[in-house]
């Protein structure tokens, strides 16, 4: 076979190699979690009427996840084996949640009951929870 043949296939070869040993690390895009985004401040306007329902499938979805503590490594707002005084939150994604709720059905009782409490037990988010309270 004739050299030129196998000039372009080595000139591809190389390039393909040079390219792959001088490239770039491929660069992390930080994701962002849009289960944990709150609701937005003028949710009320975009209701039409239905505060309540949408206060109660807030409410149904703050359940599912009340545990959550973004401010943390993991996620969780107890670690095991934690010893530190200091809240691990504050005015978290559940606070946000349970802010809106309130704001969306003022006269439902038992955001302001169960959830205060919860969220500076189970989230320790105590800011967030006295500003509930």
């Amino acid at each position: 076979m004739k050299l030129s043949v196998f000039l372009p296939i080595l000139a591809i070869l190389f390039g393909a190699s040079l390219t792959v040993y001088f490239r770039k690390p491929p660069v992390t895009i930080e994701t962002i979690d849009l289960r944990m985004v709150p609701p937005p401040k003028g949710l009320k306007q975009f209701t039409f009427g239905y505060d309540e329902v949408l206060s109660d499938t807030m409410w149904l979805r703050l359940l599912q996840d009340f545990s959550i503590c973004e401010n943390t490594k993991d996620g969780v707002a107890h670690p095991v084996g934690r010893v530190s005084t200091e809240p691990m939150c504050k005015l978290s994604w559940v606070f946000q949640m349970l802010n809106a709720i309130t704001d969306l059905a003022p006269r439902w009782r038992l955001p302001y009951a169960t959830g205060a409490i919860m969220l500076s037990v189970v989230v320790d988010d105590r800011e967030g929870a006295s500003r509930i309270f």
